[in-house]
């Protein structure tokens, strides 16, 4: 069973990523899919689609300990039949990545690294962020973590939500660390904790924390920042 690794980071939240290494009928064999399920695995044509498709199937298997359908709105977002966890799902290359949230919405995202990502950056990034981040070598990797922070809150509001409404704020780049962020919302101000870690060019990032208003006053989170 290929789990690259799983973190219980709350007891409500776990996060899993794993590594394809099987071929389609390897990842069928241990599923039990309904109809309507069969129906969306015949569906796709492509067999890298189908490895990721089934991989997710898998790790929602490994990690919640039983078999569950996954639904999806009208956006592409996932939710459980049972509704036992709310879930957020990301894949790229060979790997899959989920979050598994008991408590509320949440938001994962695994980028496998491509040059291509600097092609883009004036779509997710803000003024700010541009102003902050690095004009060297690291500036790439950068790059691919805010664009995780952006797909993962996406995710997490479930809903249509420009990526330049979010600014991550400045932080240092290690293999493993944790990003703050906010968003100006209808006068409001959201902020969260994201956790990301770099591992063999995949860049994963999932939505830790809520920061709630009174935390935000502790540390200094303004809407200023927000602009």
């Amino acid at each position: 069973m290929p789990i690259e690794f799983i973190y219980h980071v709350h007891p409500h939240l776990d996060i899993a990523v794993w590594d394809i290494t099987e071929s389609v009928e390897e990842l069928r064999t241990p599923l039990i899919l309904n109809q309507q399920e069969e129906k969306e695995l015949a569906a796709i044509t492509h067999d890298r689609s189908k490895k990721q498709w089934l991989g997710a199937r898998n790790l929602l298997r490994a990690v919640l300990k039983k078999r569950n359908q996954v639904m999806y709105n009208p956006l592409g977002v996932p939710s459980l039949k049972d509704n036992a966890a709310h879930i957020s799902l990301s894949h790229s290359g060979y790997k899959v990545a989920l979050s598994s949230n008991k408590k509320f919405e949440t938001g994962v995202d695994i980028q496998n690294y491509t040059e291509k990502i600097q092609n883009i950056e004036d779509k997710f990034c803000s003024e700010d962020e541009k102003n902050w981040m690095p004009k060297n070598e690291e500036r790439m990797s950068y790059l691919h973590l805010l664009w995780g922070v952006k797909e993962s809150l996406f995710k997490y509001y479930t809903t249509q939500m420009p990526f330049t409404s979010v600014t991550a704020l400045p932080f240092d780049l290690k293999n493993e660390g944790k990003i703050e962020a906010i968003r100006k919302r209808e006068g409001e101000l959201d902020a969260f904790h994201l956790s990301y870690r770099i591992f063999n060019d995949y860049f994963l990032v999932y939505l830790k924390d809520i920061i709630s208003s009174e935390q935000c006053a502790k540390q200094n989170i303004s809407q200023e920042k927000a602009r």
